[in-house]
Order: C-alpha cells, then sequence, then structure tokens
C-alpha cells in the first residue's frame, strides 16, 4: 500500500523511494530482566531511529520500480480495405506493439505466434497509444490479398518491456478472439471474360461459350460487317455509348440474347461461390439458390 490507510494500493511499473522506520526493544528486555541493578531504572520509551538515518536509508535503497505483469488490452479497433491492401486501426490500453493479421470469413481463429508470423504490425508508446497497422498480404510468403473477399482481422498485442520484466505481457487466445473483426476488400476491377467456344449453331444463331473470372451479369450482341452499330445520334460504337447500344440490341427481344435456359440476357447472373458471402443484392442467399439458377 502507499497510503497510511491501506486503500491505495501501489501502481504497476511506478518507481518508489522507499522510507523506514525502526525503533528496539530495549524498554521489553529491561522490564522482563530477572535480574536489575541497585540503580536500576525502568525506560520508558524504545530506542527510535532518527529522519537523518531514515533519509540515508531511502538513499541507500534508491529508486524502486514495481513491475508491469498486466497484458495490455485493445480498446478499440477498426479496419478499412482497397482491393489489395487492409489497414486497421488499433487503441491499446497502455504502451506496446499491435500486430495484426487477415484470415478468410470463418477460417480458425490464428494463434499469437500466426499471427506475428506475418509481422504487420504498429507501435503505441505514448497516449492515446494508438497507432495503424497494414496488412499487404495474406501470409508471411506475400500471398496477395485477393480484391471483393471477405476477410476476417484477428490481433494481439504486447506491453514495452518494463524495468525489471524479462519478458513483454502478450494478450491470451480469448482476448485474441475477441478482436475479430469482419472485412470485405473492394471490388473496382471489371470482369475478365475468356472465350471457351464460339460457333454459328444455325441459320440465324450464334453459341457463345465464356468463362468470367467473378460473378456478373452478361449482354451480349452481334452486328453484321456490313452494317456496324450505331447509336440515335448515328455515332459508331465508341466509350460514350457502346453500353447503351449492345445492351439496348442485347434485349430488343426474347430472342436477341438468351443462354442455354432461355433467360434473356441481362435478366440473370453467373455467379460464383463467392457470391455467398457478399450481400443479398444479388438475390443469391445461399447455396439452394446457387444451385437452383443452374449458373
Amino acid at each position: 500500500q502507499k497510503d497510511t490507510l491501506g486503500a491505495a494500493p501501489l501502481a504497476q511499473e511506478t518507481g518508489y523511494m522507499i522510507f523506514c522506520f525502526a525503533e528496539d526493544d530495549w524498554v521489553l528486555q529491561a522490564q522482563g530482566s530477572a535480574s536489575q541493578s541497585v540503580s536500576y531504572s525502568a525506560p520508558t520509551l524504545p530506542v527510535k531511529s532518527t529522519l537523518v538515518e531514515g533519509i540515508a536509508f531511502k538513499d541507500a535503497v534508491g529508486l524502486q520500480t514495481t513491475l508491469d505483469l498486466t497484458p495490455p488490452a485493445i480498446a478499440a479497433i477498426s479496419a478499412t480495405a482497397t482491393e489489395t491492401v487492409i489497414t486497421v486501426s488499433l487503441t491499446l490500453s497502455e504502451a506496446g506493439t499491435g500486430w495484426c493479421r487477415a484470415v478468410r470469413k470463418d477460417f480458425v481463429v490464428p494463434t499469437a505466434l500466426e499471427i506475428l508470423d506475418t509481422a504487420f504490425s504498429t507501435g503505441a508508446l505514448s497516449s492515446p497509444f494508438s497507432g495503424t497497422a497494414t496488412i499487404t498480404a495474406y501470409d508471411a510468403q506475400g500471398t496477395p490479398l485477393q480484391l471483393g473477399t471477405d476477410y476476417d482481422i484477428y490481433c494481439y498485442a504486447e506491453d514495452d518491456l518494463c524495468a525489471g520484466c524479462r519478458l513483454a505481457n502478450g494478450m491470451g487466445p480469448v482476448a485474441v478472439e475477441a478482436t475479430k473483426t469482419s472485412i470485405r476488400t473492394q471490388d473496382n476491377t471489371p470482369p475478365k471474360l475468356r472465350v471457351v467456344d464460339v460457333r454459328a449453331i444455325a441459320s440465324d444463331q450464334l453459341q457463345l461459350t465464356l468463362q468470367a473470372d467473378e460473378g456478373i451479369r452478361l449482354w451480349c450482341a452481334a452486328w453484321p460487317t456490313s452494317s456496324p452499330p450505331l447509336d440515335s445520334s448515328a455515332n459508331p460504337l465508341d466509350n460514350s455509348n457502346f453500353e447503351d447500344l449492345i445492351k439496348t440490341e442485347a434485349t430488343s427481344s426474347a430472342q436477341s440474347c438468351a443462354d442455354s435456359h432461355g433467360a434473356a440476357c441481362g435478366s440473370f447472373w453467373v455467379y460464383d461461390l463467392d457470391d455467398l458471402e457478399d450481400t443479398d443484392a444479388d438475390d443469391l442467399v445461399n447455396i439452394t439458390d446457387y444451385q437452383d439458377r443452374q449458373t
């Protein structure tokens, strides 16, 4: 305790000067003696140390600092993302260092060593003990983060090594699990199409087999080489009108463009399994939806 009432405990990682006062047991010895001299006079007070001696003791012992054996807590955490980078903002309860790692959504919680392995860290050494960790890879081998992908972020923190401490104090597995922060990387890149096959299957039909690198909606249109497309102002196909021209032609009739099930182009999604993880805006909610759409 650091006060006379015993109500204020010593604070961790704090320097203290130690003062001591002592008195002997001469009164008890004199009064309890088996024999006493003829000139014996009972003492009334013990022999006590002086202030000068107390100060000398304090100076001899010197400044003593308590240890910090409590790991830091992550008081606040938030994350933002681009297509390939996740930025995590941390606030610790004390001076220390935080590390963060991204794993795929609902994967097993990484251990502290697995988080440290990727080395995405931030120092938070002065109040308010905040910092930013930038995650640029999925693992220690540098595997890039993927665009349009759901990740869970987990963080681990250690305090700064206190004077007299042999090891820094680190968060336990329960505290690490509690840092879970979910985020989805952005997808600002247009889909890429790979032509698998193109063939004429009738006098008035062309069949395209395409592969996309992500979930898409698709419109296709064909014009004879002798009559290239023109917009309503008689402008040829260019960056300003190509989307409207293709969509208009593809949806001009039910037969203009359709998939192998007869669904009109633009009325259906070509899904991939990642579409199960994003929002319901694409009308794909569960695996049954994915199977029913026959895509």
